[in-house]
């Protein structure tokens, strides 16, 4: 079975680059090591929150599937939010189109994940780097339980 490469949105190009391109000043690092772990945080939080997008828009390279098929982490994500958006064993069988559709339902959980954060970082503007703003909209969806962190504990918060 071939694996298609993980597609974004064009749309979604500068959030990507500030969450897992951008160096944040207190760490020296992204907020996420790389855009396949901004990937897999963004199609599980599409999927609890239940926002899931077509990619109806001109697409971008998000990940490419060789980078993607190499850690068990990442291939393990994608399976399982096929299998719960679909709700049938039967995609988990080896062939192109399942893998096609897994890889399909996963991008489109990416998508809906990527219009949180930005919606996130909408609401705290004065936040550049997105750590701030990525925290506190995890609290408000019930998602984080203890209160935000003050400031200077952010600056050590990594994704």
């Amino acid at each position: 079975m071939k694996m298609q490469n993980i597609r974004r949105l064009a749309r979604h190009a500068e959030i990507c680059e500030l969450l897992a391109r951008a160096t944040h000043p207190h760490t020296g690092n992204s907020i996420f090591g790389t855009f396949r772990e901004l990937a897999c945080f963004a199609a599980l939080l599409g999927f609890e929150r239940d926002r899931k997008v077509v990619l109806d828009g001109p697409t971008e390279l998000l990940v490419d599937a060789r980078i993607f098929e190499r850690n068990d982490q990442a291939l393990d994500m994608l399976y399982l939010v096929g299998l719960a958006a679909t709700r049938n064993r039967n995609i988990l069988k080896n062939d192109d189109a399942n893998s096609d559709r897994l890889v399909s339902e996963f991008e489109r959980y990416v998508a809906g994940g990527l219009e949180i954060l930005n919606e996130w970082l909408n609401d705290d503007p004065a936040d550049e780097n997105g750590d701030r703003a990525i925290l506190s909209g995890l609290h408000r969806a019930g998602l984080l339980k203890a209160e935000p962190p003050a400031a200077d504990v952010i600056n050590r918060v990594v994704f």
